[in-house]
């Protein structure tokens, strides 16, 4: 049951309803699948679902034709979202994406410093991952590696585990053809001689260390 706050009449059945001056209900309920905002309209325009909230900024869910796409003033909660591309706007917004309340934001996305940061101890990449990025015959466009405390800067690769028997390598390739090329390689092992720098071929992934021709070796750090 709708009333009309107007004329105060109940009106039920399968009926249309007009209204211009507004309704005031307490409670809807819709037995149909389907809600349509404007359904008179013959062209294009904004749409919007409004909450009040009395003297704190209304809730709206609104469709706008200038992009084409759902806005929202407040943010989405949600146990799962899939979607092909996600746009990150206007610039009053944060422009973060985190992780739920109280993960420490694993992941930040902030395009005011333009830096993705990553609070998480480990990220997981995929096997043969792939970094690009465009140097245009200009070693100064070259990624840097630099810390934003103290007095040194570094990349640790280390070995998968405390074995004697495992390894950790750092290559330069002169190609990027996985299977056939020729590289450098500086080492680190459990062995009795740990640190050494190796070059050789890799041949259609035939690879063994005996390709490897050790030009030096460092039985001890400094």
């Amino acid at each position: 049951m709708i009333t009309a706050e107007v004329a105060r009449e109940i009106i039920g059945g399968a009926r249309r309803v007009s209204v211009d001056l507004g309704l005031t209900v307490s409670d809807v309920c819709i037995e149909g699948d389907l809600i349509t905002l404007r359904c008179n309209a013959t062209t294009i325009g904004d749409a919007t679902i409004e909450v009040e909230r009395g003297s704190s900024t209304n809730a709206t869910i609104g469709w706008q034709e200038s992009d084409t796409r759902w806005h929202y003033n407040f943010g989405i909660t949600t146990t799962g979202l899939t979607a092909d591309d996600v746009t990150i706007a206007p610039s009053g917004f944060t422009n973060l994406i985190t992780t739920v309340a109280g993960s420490g934001q694993d992941l930040r996305l902030d395009s005011d410093t333009n830096q993705i940061q990553f609070t998480a101890s480990d990220l997981l990449l995929n096997q043969t991952t792939t970094f690009f990025y465009s140097e245009a015959n200009n070693r100064l466009n070259r990624p840097v590696i630099q810390s934003t405390t103290g007095n040194t800067s570094g990349l640790r690769i280390q070995a998968p585990n405390a074995t004697n028997s495992a390894v950790a390598v750092s290559s330069v390739f002169n190609t990027n053809d996985a299977d056939n090329g020729k590289f450098i390689n500086i080492r680190a092992d459990g062995s009795a001689t740990p640190i050494s720098i190796r070059t050789g071929d890799f041949v259609a992934v035939s690879f063994t260390d005996a390709v490897e021709k050790v030009l030096r070796f460092e039985s001890h750090m400094q």
